[in-house]
């Protein structure tokens, strides 16, 4: 089968569903599947290459930065990817096109779907959905005016996948004509330090935190639960980039946090591996998410878990078992957490064991794709694709 997937964001720019598009595509060529990816251009990006098997085409947009698209960013993507996706539709025998996000990208279904008659299936990521961040004013009218445009698109589509089930349940709640499947994000493994960490050796417990620096995820509830927990001798990595960097790092200031907070900025995903597998406990004070790829990241590190019990957090943490649950904005309660897990070793190590378990039993790459493949097959079915004449 030859798949078209649309993402506004795949590396090196974006942050979970960009590196979700590429791990799923790179999965989907090892089932035997033909996959372009059209994605923005950002910096010196190649406008065409191959990586693992998947051509990747890239057009210009004006984003705000390497991790941040902002409006006109994508603004600018459907502008420059509709004529390129003119072009590769013309060239190539597509049988599915696959929108990550059905805003912005799932517009461009209009052509794909709406002129060439091909069929496409919908990736809900969060952000595009209704209600998904009712804290965000920006988001609120956003959806709000373009409410009649996404029930378009999701009801022209061949299927519509939610990343989580809390996902799929606020899906339907703005649209409850439109069926919606549940496929979790994958991760990859971790390979295991080879050499002992220098701050365990010192006898630091290590907490790490991997999220965009922006204001829905919470770091600063993160920061202001810290101070009562300097007895514990914990040191805190705060790994990532944002638009709030700099007003964090000032509030870590304040609060006099330079002798256990570390910002170490934007890191590869090697890197990241390589710091959840030295930590001792995640953190993640998200105040929405529809599915964390940094909760299974961690999790695959053998990390227990301290998250907000938001979005799909759920569906990869039992509370007691592999990790904790907490309300969000609430850093008393964050900071209990952390305390709980950092005077039970045993207690950690039990959550270790289930964690590498539960990754390895429901939470593969390989396995997200073969479920988009079952997907790609019933898309084929239920809406005959025309051949580009």
């Amino acid at each position: 089968m030859r798949i078209l997937v649309v993402n506004y964001e795949f590396p090196p720019i974006g942050g979970g569903s960009s590196r979700a598009s590429f791990s799923i595509t790179r999965e989907l060529v090892q089932l035997g599947h033909q996959v372009d990816v059209l994605t923005s251009r950002y910096g010196r990006a190649p406008k065409t290459e191959e990586i693992g098997g998947v051509l990747v085409h890239r057009v210009p947009s004006w984003r705000k930065g390497i991790h941040d698209c902002g409006l006109r960013g994508a603004a600018t993507f459907l502008c420059t990817a509709l004529p390129r996706l003119k072009q590769l539709l013309g060239q190539h025998r597509f049988d599915v096109v696959h929108y990550f996000f059905s805003l912005p990208t799932g517009l461009l279904s209009a052509y794909s779907h709406g002129v060439r008659g091909l069929p496409y299936i919908v990736s809900l990521r969060g952000s595009d959905v209704p209600d998904y961040d009712t804290s965000s004013a920006k988001l609120r009218v956003l959806h709000k005016g373009s409410l009649s445009v996404t029930h378009w698109i999701w009801r022209r589509a061949a299927r519509v996948v939610a990343v989580s089930e809390s996902l799929r349940e606020l899906a339907q709640t703005s649209f409850p004509d439109v069926e919606v499947d549940v496929i979790h994000n994958g991760v990859d493994p971790v390979i295991p330090e080879s050499s002992p960490d220098p701050a365990r050796r010192a006898g630091k417990l290590r907490l790490t935190c991997v999220s965009r620096l922006i204001r829905r995820k919470g770091i600063a509830d993160l920061l202001r639960a810290m101070p009562k927990l300097r007895h514990l001798d914990l040191e805190l990595q705060i790994v990532g980039s944002g638009e709030i960097e700099q007003e964090l790092e000032e509030l870590a200031a304040r609060l006099e946090l330079q002798d256990c907070v570390v910002f170490l900025g934007y890191q590869s995903a090697a890197e990241v591996h390589r710091l959840n597998a030295t930590a001792d406990i995640f953190v993640l004070p998200t105040h929405a998410d529809a599915f964390a790829n940094a909760i299974l990241e961690a999790m695959s590190a053998g990390l227990p878990v301290i998250a907000t019990d938001v979005g799909g957090a759920r569906e990869a943490i039992e509370p007691g078992v592999n990790g904790l649950l907490v309300p969000p904005k609430d850093p008393d309660s964050l900071g209990d957490a952390i305390a709980r897990l950092a005077a039970d070793p045993p207690l950690r190590a039990r959550m270790r064991e289930a964690n590498l378990e539960k990754i390895e039993r429901l939470f593969t790459w390989p396995a997200v794709a073969r479920q988009y493949s079952a997907v790609y097959a019933s898309a084929l079915e239920r809406i005959p694709a025309r051949v580009p004449g």
